[in-house]
């Protein structure tokens, strides 16, 4: 399908004409002159760039030829630049004047049977290395920008009078600019590669700060009183006027650990690793008062929480031994120095409920054990890793602990990861003082190796949901066919080998010609003409005369889709010169059996089809609420011996009810029927994976916080 925003609005749709209500319209003003006013700007900066890359190019061709090309582009760019933006903004203002029309359209349950077809041609390389350029610009964007465009989605969703929108129907979103740009550029009246060129140069300087963007449509939507408190991540509040300062390493770390959470999709708190000191030590101090609450009269030890009777693991082990070694640290009054004792204490209550949720035989424990020490070490200088859910020393720690959760398969992780985690880990175990400029080195090293692994599993998904999505395309065209055959055919006397013959060999040929030219083509026309001249001579309709070229016509048709030449002509003789069922019956059942056994184009698993029963109210609750989640949100399946198994959902689709789940490298693990889905959703066996069952260092903690909190009186719900 070639690239398009969602929006079907025609590029001269105005919201002055819109069939809008008068205070949506009023809203969707303010963000139309809110994009003009960022892309003014935006866009001179890139044509800026782009005419240097011109210049540039001209000026190292390798000859005149190529020199001459890059000037007449530089030419044509300067002359029609001022055209880019009005065109752009005119874009964006057919995308928004068309929400309310469009959310009809795609909000029912066969919406997508409605696809016209043109949608669905093949389009020539030019066409296609745009619309992967474009694709991939936006697929990054999203990923990148993920948590304000959920909001946006809902937000338009309220203004649209329907369910959330998804990231690729958003009028303001990735998609929908890369399509303005798309449209406007033709302007320029530039070639192919220049036009490449602008793409990168407009993701480059144009949408690097998309996400700040999304912010201040989300805020003018605010303050228009569209959802006013809707806010999916809670903000930590700092003091007036205090702005935390944050060493470069930790910069290039919270870089890293964005791109990480675009993939696994973790919401996260804003803003750079490092907190305020202020408030790190205000909560520490409560830390410490739950502590010495729950110490044991008399010991000074906090009560450990009871544990199965069994061996003690690699990691209960080095618990112990971390105990011990804080035991040695005195004060002169022969205890335990405090700050030693609450942090070794707090990274014990950690550790318990991390092993929990790792696999006792993976390669993770060892490698845990390791790191306890030092972040004992650690913990009682730098109380940040119990309160700051980015700190480099809980990132790393959370790395090394999801490597071998029970929520993934051994052998689902990447084969060269362990590898990585046993280096990283060794160079802070080995380090003579385990400060924070060791953990934020190590974990630089290993977020920009789980960058890397990031990336290749976006690769691989996306490789497979576009296979699934050209499913859906052949699904939809075939339906289309069966459904033109089925028109022509109703109430006409034909004999069932015909009839077999037409809706087996010639719909393929149909949906092979949607596919490839789409409805409105000339090709679709002749197809359309041959179907009724062939059903005409099978019931001999009078004064239509034997066509020679037809038969040539069906035969060549049949080849294309597939069929061996002796079944071409064979087919095409049948339907074409009137033979009726007295003729050969031998060689008719040799035929009949050979196309039986061959298989269909675009055959769909009978399990997968469209399944038209109306769901139940649990299940249709279910349905919205798998509408309403962002793209390529994780799910956790319920396994029967207990536990937990997490699958990405990639794709999903009405048309052919089919859903799309990945593991974390991006392969394809489950492929199950679009109602199974809804209705494991609606019995509790499949949940959305959130915010509180997420990293699962942060669960860890939330649930020692609650461990911690459980033995004081009136203690409160929430931790930090």
């Amino acid at each position: 399908m070639p690239f398009h925003s969602g929006s079907n609005a025609t590029p001269s749709a105005k919201l002055a004409t819109a069939a809008l209500p008068r205070r949506v319209a009023a809203v969707l003003e303010r963000v139309l002159a809110l994009v003009g006013t960022e892309m003014q700007g935006h866009l001179g900066r890139m044509l800026n760039e782009f005419e240097q890359q011109l210049f540039l190019l001209a000026d190292h061709a390798r000859n005149p030829a190529l020199q001459s090309g890059h000037l007449d582009t530089l030419a044509k760019v300067k002359v029609n630049r001022g055209r880019l933006l009005p065109g752009f903004l005119r874009e964006v203002e057919a995308q928004l004047a068309g929400i309310r029309a469009n959310s009809r359209r795609n909000d029912a349950d066969g919406d997508e049977r409605a696809m016209p077809f043109r949608n669905l041609s093949l389009v020539d390389d030019q066409d296609l290395d745009e619309e992967s350029v474009l694709r991939d610009i936006s697929m990054r964007l999203e990923a990148r920008a993920s948590l304000p465009l959920h909001l946006l989605g809902q937000r338009f969703g309220v203004l649209a009078g329907c369910a959330a929108f998804d990231a690729e129907r958003i009028p303001v979103g990735p998609r929908a600019f890369a399509q303005a740009l798309r449209e406007s550029s033709k302007a320029l009246q530039i070639g192919p590669d220049a036009r490449l060129l602008l793409f990168k140069a407009f993701e480059r300087v144009v949408m690097a700060n998309y996400d700040q963007f999304a912010k201040l449509v989300n805020d003018l939507l605010v303050k228009e009183g569209v959802l006013p408190s809707l806010n999916y991540v809670p903000l930590r509040v700092r003091p007036p006027g205090e702005a935390a300062t944050v060493p470069s390493a930790a910069n290039d770390a919270d870089q890293a650990g964005r791109a990480m959470q675009a993939w696994y999709g973790w919401p996260s708190e804003p803003g750079p690793g490092a907190g305020s000191a202020i408030e790190d030590g205000a909560l520490f101090s409560m830390l410490k008062e739950l502590l010495a609450e729950r110490r044991v009269p008399g010991t000074g030890v906090a009560a450990a929480a009871p544990s199965p009777a069994s061996a003690p693991s690699a990691t209960e082990a080095a618990a112990e031994a971390v105990s011990t070694m804080a035991d040695t640290v005195r004060s002169d009054g022969g205890q335990p120095a405090g700050e030693e004792r609450d942090a070794t204490e707090l990274v014990e209550l950690l550790y318990r409920q991390v092993q929990q949720q790792v696999r006792p035989d993976s390669k993770a424990q060892d490698l845990l054990a390791k790191l306890q020490g030092p972040l004992a070490q650690l913990a009682s200088a730098d109380p940040g890793i119990f309160t700051q859910a980015r700190h480099p020393a809980r990132q790393l720690l959370n790395a090394v602990a999801e490597s071998g959760a029970k929520w993934t398969p051994e052998g689902e992780t990447d084969p060269q990861l362990p590898e990585h985690l046993e280096r990283v880990v060794e160079e802070v175990a080995s380090a003579d003082k385990a400060g924070p400029d060791v953990f934020e080195a190590a974990n630089r090293k290993l977020q920009q190796h789980l960058q890397q692994l990031a990336r290749k599993a976006e690769v691989a998904e996306r490789r497979q949901v576009e296979a699934a999505r050209g499913k859906e395309k052949l699904e939809l065209a075939k339906r289309r066919a069966t459904e033109v055959i089925e028109a022509e055919v109703r109430n006409q006397p034909l004999s069932r080998f015909v009839m077999s013959l037409l809706k087996q060999a010639w719909a393929d040929v149909l949906t092979l010609t949607l596919l490839r030219h789409g409805e409105d083509s000339d090709e679709w026309g002749k197809r359309l003409a041959a179907t009724r001249e062939v059903v005409g001579i099978a019931v001999q309709q009078d004064g239509l005369a034997f066509n020679p070229s037809l038969t040539g016509l069906v035969r060549d048709a049949l080849v294309q889709v597939g069929y061996h030449a002796e079944d071409a002509q064979a087919i095409a003789r049948r339907l074409t010169t009137g033979i009726g069922d007295d003729d050969d019956p031998a060689s008719r059942t040799e035929l009949a059996m050979r196309l039986k056994s061959r298989a269909r184009l675009g055959e769909v698993n009978a399990a997968m089809q469209s399944d038209d029963r109306p769901y139940s109210p649990a299940e249709q609750v279910a349905f919205q609420h798998l509408r309403a989640l962002p793209a390529g949100s994780w799910f956790e399946f319920r396994q029967p011996e207990g536990g937990h198994l997490r699958r990405r959902l990639s794709w999903y689709s009405t048309v052919t009810n089919t859903t799309l789940f990945v593991n974390q490298r991006g392969q394809r693990v489950e492929q199950m029927s679009l109602r199974d889905v809804v209705r494991m959703l609606a019995e509790g066996e499949l949940r959305a994976v959130t915010a509180e069952n997420g990293p699962l260092v942060d669960a860890a903690w939330r649930s020692a916080i609650d461990a911690l909190r459980a033995g004081r009186q009136g203690g409160g719900t929430h931790g930090p």
